[in-house]
Formats: structure tokens, C-alpha cells, sequence
């Protein structure tokens, strides 16, 4: 039988994978009470306003693509981090580029909200 021998460097890719899973994890949450708190607030009285559902949906919709953004951020970062040792400039390159898209996608609300006025 082979015995499995981890190194720091395999001890620190398996602490950084746990910790970018907490990150995700505690994002999905965070965002599931955020469109909690927004549903409750639009089924008040018999009624709802479609305005107000659509504004809901609007800013509901945003919040996941922050949260996918930030994701999106530390996964880059991840990619950044194993492409260090490897020395794989092309890779490290779309790593990059995973970065600028997730940046792009925490940034939309703000570009969005400029637009708007």
C-alpha cells in the first residue's frame, strides 16, 4: 500500500480549497436571507404593486450576481495561486481575466445605478 505523504504545499491548496468552499458557502446564505427579507416586504396586504416586484426581482437579481462575482474573484485568486508553482504564464493570464470578469460582475450594480441617473 502507498502511503499518501502532503507536503506544505498540498496542506496549504487543501486549506485554501476549504476556505474558498466557507466563502461560497456563507455567500449562498447571506444571499438566500437577503431575498428572504425582500419577499416578505412585497406580499404585504392582498395586493402586490408589479413595480415593486419587478424593483425586488431588480435588486434580487443583483445581489446574485455580486455573490457570483466575489466567487468568481476568489476563484481567480485560486487559480493565481496554483499557477505559481507550475509557472504556466497562459494560465496565469486567464486567471487574470477571471479576475477582471468577477470584478465586472461585483461592479454591475454600480454601473447600472449610473446609468439610471
Amino acid at each position: 500500500m502507498r502511503e499518501k505523504v502532503k507536503t506544505s504545499t498540498s496542506r496549504a491548496v487543501v486549506a485554501l480549497r476549504h476556505s474558498i468552499v466557507s466563502a461560497m458557502l456563507f455567500l449562498c446564505t447571506f444571499g438566500c436571507a437577503s431575498a428572504a427579507e425582500g419577499d416578505a416586504s412585497t406580499n404585504t396586504g392582498g395586493g402586490t404593486d408589479p413595480v415593486k416586484l419587478i424593483g425586488n426581482f431588480n435588486s434580487w437579481l443583483l445581489s446574485i450576481f455580486s455573490a457570483l462575482g466575489v466567487t468568481i474573484v476568489i476563484y481567480g485568486i485560486y487559480q493565481i495561486v496554483t499557477t505559481w508553482t507550475s509557472h504556466d504564464m497562459m494560465q496565469r493570464i486567464n486567471s487574470i481575466l477571471i479576475i477582471v470578469g468577477g470584478a465586472a460582475l461585483i461592479g454591475i450594480s454600480s454601473v447600472l445605478a449610473v446609468l439610471q441617473g
